[in-house]
């Protein structure tokens, strides 16, 4: 799957949102923001289809 992140600094810490689905993580450098943005991604899409909110893709 391939979602739309962004990647920002604020205050010294470098932020990472994707906006479908909506999940924001951070880190103090662009590379590990987008590492745990990406961790963060698979741990919704775990969590949400054991919820029964999306289906299996």
């Amino acid at each position: 799957m391939d979602y739309k992140i962004s990647v920002y600094e604020e205050n010294g810490v470098y932020v990472a949102r994707c906006l479908k689905p909506e999940i924001a993580s951070c880190g103090d450098s662009r590379k590990e923001a987008l590492y745990n943005i990406r961790e963060a991604i698979d741990l919704y899409l775990i969590n949400a289809r054991e919820l029964g909110i999306i289906d299996e893709e």
